[in-house]
């Protein structure tokens, strides 16, 4: 398990530099310092049980509601039993259909208002498919947020507005508005 977290983070990292390569940034490894501490980088394993029959679900039943995520960067690796879905720019629900051998990387809130909505957050959700009764979905996540104390700064764009504030006090901010 330890390989595979060492594996997922030096590609957190590799990816951080590639975003500071995209947004023109004076030190492309910016973002790999802003992490340096490692204590925003966050592996969970994610299952979701199997649903045997359509009288087990409510009307709109869903594995996981529409949301963004917190930090700057998630990395997925996803099971075959699919029912992910990303919001595209018409605001429409789109499948994220599992490549094998592939990640999926979701752009997070906090790089968003780093980059004054150049990059933009990743709404997404899990669905329930009937082609997928009787199978559970499993999913392996890596957070790849910034250390608690790194502050919100414009890396490009314009943040006009947005109060000064740390990540921790970013991530406890929406803790609080999500799980009132």
């Amino acid at each position: 398990m330890k390989s595979l977290i060492d594996q997922m983070t030096t590609l957190a990292h590799r990816l951080y530099y590639l975003v500071g390569i995209g947004l023109d940034l004076p030190d492309p490894n910016h973002l790999s310092r802003a992490s340096f501490k490692g204590d925003g980088m966050l592996f969970r394993i994610l299952n979701y049980p199997k649903v045997d029959h359509l009288s087990m679900l409510k009307p709109g039943q869903v594995r996981c509601t529409g949301h963004t995520d917190y930090g700057f960067l998630t990395i997925l690796y996803q099971d075959d039993c699919g029912g992910l879905e990303v919001m595209n720019r018409e605001g429409e629900y789109v499948e994220a259909i599992p490549l094998k051998g592939t990640a999926l990387v979701n752009v997070g809130d906090f790089l968003s208002m780093c980059t004054g909505e150049k990059l933009k957050s990743t709404m997404h959700q899990v669905l329930i498919s009937e082609e997928n009764f009787g199978r559970r979905r499993q999913s392996i996540v890596m957070f790849c947020d910034p250390d608690g104390d790194f502050a919100l700064e414009p890396l490009c764009g314009n943040l006009e507005g947005l109060q000064p504030l740390t990540f921790n006090q970013w991530r406890n901010k929406r803790y609080a508005q999500t799980y009132r």
